[in-house]
Formats: C-alpha cells, sequence, structure tokens
C-alpha cells in the first residue's frame, strides 16, 4: 500500500496468517516443538460486497487494496478533501465503495464531484478502471432518483437533433444581447456563480455549419483536393469528413475553421456531413445513459454513411467517446457494440492526423514560431495516451519554441457540467492552472481540446490576462501565412475571428 499510495520503495506493514498451529502468529518467530492456536477463525465482513462480485458494473471496485494513489491526483479531492468525496472509503474509489457499502443515497452527492479527468485510472495499482465505474454509479443514481429538472430536460431536447438545433440557434438570439464584445457572456441566467471566475463564450450566431454548409458531401461533389501547402503530407488527394462535436459547432466555430484550413492544406479534400449532432457524451457524463444512447447511435448511424478515408475531430473528448465509451455503453447489445467498433476505426483526433497518418515533417518559414506552452487535456493525455505527438508537431512542424508548465497534464476544472454544477470548486481548479500556464511566461496556451480551451480562454479573460489559449488547429493555421511559398489572404491569419 505506501508503495503505490506514497511511492515508498518497500512495504512497511506485512500480515501473514499462516494456520492454526503456528507460534510465529503471536510470537513473532516460530519456536519448534511448540504450538500455537488450535483453532484459526477468520471473519468476513460482507457489506455488500458479495452482491458486488456479482455486478458487472461494481466488481471492479472490490480489487482495490486501499493505497489511496487515487485521491492523490484526483483534482476535486484536493480541493475539497475528507468526507465530502465518499461516505467511509473516500477519495475516487471511495464513490462505487460507498455505493456498494451504503447504497446510491449515501453516494448521490459525492459522485457527482467527479470531474472524468481519469487521472485516478492512470496510477491504480490494480488497474481499476475508477472512471467507469463512477460513471456506473452516476447513471444508477440518475436511474433512481433522477437528474435535477433543469438537466433532464435540457438531455431531453439536445437529444432529438432537430429540436436541439432548434433550441441551440434560439440560446444564441438570447444571449447575444448579454455578449460583450469578445463575444464572451460575464454573467449566466439561472446559473448562480459560473462566470464569477470564467466568462462563458456566447453561442455562436453563425454555428460552424452555417459557415461549412458549402462542405457537404452533395455540394462537394467529385471535387479535387486543393493543392498542399504542407510539404511532405502523406494524405495529399485523401477525402476526409470533419466531425468537430457540438462545443465547436455551436460555440467556438472558427476553431472548426481553422482546422479545416489546416486539413486542405494538408492536400486533403474536407467534407462535412450536415447530419450531424452530437456523440452523447455530455449526456452519458451526466449519468443519463438513455439520451446517450440514442445519440452514440446516431452519430454510429452518420459515420457509416460517410465515404471518406478518414473522419478527423478536433475534440477528444469525442474522440474518446466514439472509440471508448461506446464500447461500454452498448455492452449488452453486442450489435450496437460491433457497428460502434467498426465506426470508430476510421475515426481519427486532430493530432493523431497530422502526427501519425499525414506524417508532417519539418517545414521552411520565414519567420520562426512563436513562444508557446502545452496543456494536456484529461482525455487526450490519461484517456488517448497522446503527451508527445503535440509537442512534436509544435516544435519540429510549426516551428515554435514549446516551453513546459509544472503540471500539464492536472485538469483545468471544466469537466463539461461540473464547471455548471461546482463553480466554485471549478475555479479552484482552474487558477491552478491558470498559475502554472503564466508561470512560463509564453504568450501562447495551446491544447487541442476545445472544452479545455473554453475553460481557459474564459479564465484568461475574466482576469484580463493577455496570455491566449488556442487550439493547435488554429495555432497551425496561422502559421500557414509564415510558409515559404504563395501568400495566403490575411483571413487565415486570424485565429480570433468574431462568432
Amino acid at each position: 500500500m505506501p508503495r503505490a499510495g506514497a511511492a515508498q520503495k518497500l512495504t512497511v506493514r506485512v500480515l501473514f496468517v499462516t494456520g492454526p498451529t503456528r507460534t510465529a502468529d503471536i510470537e513473532i518467530q516460530l519456536v519448534r516443538g511448540a504450538h500455537g492456536p488450535r483453532e484459526l477463525h477468520i471473519v468476513l465482513l460482507d457489506n455488500g460486497r458479495l452482491a458486488a462480485r456479482q455486478d458487472p458494473e461494481l466488481v471492479d471496485a472490490l480489487y482495490c487494496i486501499r493505497c489511496g494513489a487515487c485521491s492523490n491526483v484526483c483534482p476535486p479531492y484536493q480541493v475539497v478533501s475528507g468526507h465530502l468525496f465518499g461516505h467511509i472509503y473516500t477519495g475516487p474509489i471511495g464513490l462505487p465503495l460507498t455505493a456498494i457499502h451504503h447504497g446510491l443515497e449515501a453516494v448521490a452527492d459525492p459522485q457527482s464531484l467527479c470531474v472524468s479527468c481519469n487521472a485516478c485510472e492512470t496510477v491504480c495499482p490494480v488497474a481499476i478502471p475508477i472512471p467507469r465505474l463512477i460513471l456506473d454509479v452516476r447513471a444508477r443514481v440518475a436511474e433512481r432518483l433522477e437528474l435535477p429538472f433543469l438537466k433532464r430536460v435540457v438531455l431531453e431536447r439536445w437529444s432529438d437533433p432537430r429540436s436541439g438545433d432548434r433550441w441551440a440557434r434560439l440560446a444564441a438570439l438570447a444571449a447575444a444581447p448579454l455578449a460583450d464584445r469578445d463575444s464572451f457572456l460575464r454573467a449566466l441566467p439561472l446559473v448562480d456563480g459560473a462566470t464569477s471566475s470564467r466568462h462563458l463564450p456566447a453561442p455562436a450566431r453563425r454555428p460552424l455549419r452555417d459557415r461549412l454548409r458549402h462542405l457537404a458531401p452533395e455540394l462537394v461533389g467529385e471535387r479535387a483536393a486543393p493543392p498542399p501547402r504542407f510539404a511532405g503530407s502523406r494524405v495529399v488527394g485523401q477525402t476526409v469528413a470533419f466531425f468537430p462535436g457540438c462545443l465547436i459547432d455551436r460555440l467556438l466555430p472558427e476553431m472548426g475553421e481553422a482546422a479545416v484550413q489546416v486539413l486542405e492544406a494538408c492536400g486533403c479534400r474536407v467534407v462535412f456531413p450536415l447530419e450531424q449532432h452530437c456523440c452523447g457524451l455530455v449526456a452519458n457524463n451526466a449519468g443519463d445513459r438513455r439520451h446517450a444512447r440514442t445519440m452514440a447511435r446516431q452519430t454510429i448511424a452518420l459515420l457509416e454513411r460517410v465515404e471518406a478515408n478518414w473522419i478527423v475531430t478536433p475534440s477528444t473528448s469525442c474522440f474518446a467517446a466514439i472509440a471508448q465509451d461506446y464500447q461500454h455503453l452498448f455492452r449488452d447489445e453486442p450489435a450496437w457494440r460491433e457497428r460502434a467498433a467498426r465506426a470508430a476505426a476510421r475515426v481519427v483526433d486532430f493530432v493523431t492526423f497530422l502526427d501519425r497518418i499525414a506524417q508532417l515533417g519539418p517545414q521552411e518559414w520565414s519567420r520562426p514560431g512563436p513562444v508557446v506552452t502545452y496543456h494536456d487535456s484529461c482525455q487526450s493525455a490519461n484517456a488517448l495516451g497522446l503527451r508527445e505527438q503535440p509537442r512534436r508537431l509544435l516544435s519540429e512542424v510549426l516551428g515554435c519554441t514549446v516551453v513546459e508548465m509544472e503540471e500539464s497534464s492536472f485538469c483545468c476544472g471544466f469537466g463539461g457540467t461540473f464547471s455548471l454544477d461546482y463553480p466554485e470548486l471549478s475555479a479552484a481548479i482552474l487558477e491552478r492552472k491558470l498559475r502554472t500556464a503564466g508561470a512560463t511566461g509564453a504568450p501562447l496556451v495551446v491544447a487541442d481540446n476545445p472544452g479545455c480551451l473554453m475553460q481557459i480562454r474564459g479564465g484568461l479573460h475574466a482576469r484580463g490576462n493577455p496570455q491566449r489559449a488556442v487550439h493547435l488547429a488554429e495555432l497551425a493555421a496561422e502559421r500557414l501565412a509564415d510558409l515559404a511559398g504563395p501568400p495566403v489572404e490575411q483571413a487565415e491569419r486570424t485565429i480570433h475571428a468574431p462568432a
């Protein structure tokens, strides 16, 4: 336990139970010719363990050795600590254990403190899938005790693409008068404290799907791929379907436009299926498995219809949901699980596409790239193992100087609706991220996940901090202007176009 929990080289307490007639059990050392206890009584405390052993969703929690490693890396637990995060057993593993030993009522509130950063799974010495266990507990809480009314209504509306599109456009109209000149919301009705330490981007009046309507497959037709701008691209002439995710589509469309520019600069023919909606991650993370499955089926069916060499997404959260979460979401539906696996085999995140598939190498730049620091998003680093790839793209391909921040993979505190449910806790985690990013002195904070960037940008804006937070795709699109070769339009130089 101390080896896993506190990095000690050796354990400090070992107990061996060897049988009923060993004096060493009592006297520490074995005395030959003498007898110890004649009987050995073992008392097993069930307390829900036998039921959990038969439960396919909770059985893995029984492998816990109580080392405490998951608590050491859990961002929310480091802020609240103690028994707010569990009943008797605390920390991330304490959430499924509380459900086992004390029932769903005891864990109903603590389970919502999980930010789904997956850090706990990366350090567990016995490889317990703690994040998945917590989501399973959250789903049971939602099924038995129901979600809060507002969240339940929103997910119900959002699960239907037509209804979701209509409500998203109405929200953009309603938010327009509340947005400042930078398109940020300094106040959010119905949610107390959500913008006190982090401003939110206003919903785009013109979402990405409207801006990329000309890239619909039926409109693009057999149009030839544009000539490559990046030298050495291995995907010249290939067709790429662009799946931005709903955050980029509805809140950060300029991020999606930049990604398309970069894909075309690789020599790809880009198409944008207009019927795409949401992968269902937001519902799954909320514990609403019914609507999560509905949106997952919609996404799988869409991906199956897409005719392209690759389906690229600049959201690692969406990619992890499709590639990993769907397998658990459809564990009792083999047909959909198989379809999900086939669809996921064609999907790739933006960083991996540039690094492994396009295999971009050093380029000829007219001037050096900027000094940047990199934030490893939780899904990218902890779920997908993307660590060296984005740094290679920044330094070797884009010619940037990368200054590492301390705790680069520590969570930014976003966690989807977590930042709205617990704005003060989210702000405390974000403050730590902004402090380490600021200490680097780099003018740019780069990441590959729109949720993290929305959180970090909002925190910087709320503090009047001139440091900028950009997606790697936005930085790459900006750097196109500095490629030795034909000049690019001025519009390609701007990475913060108004929504």
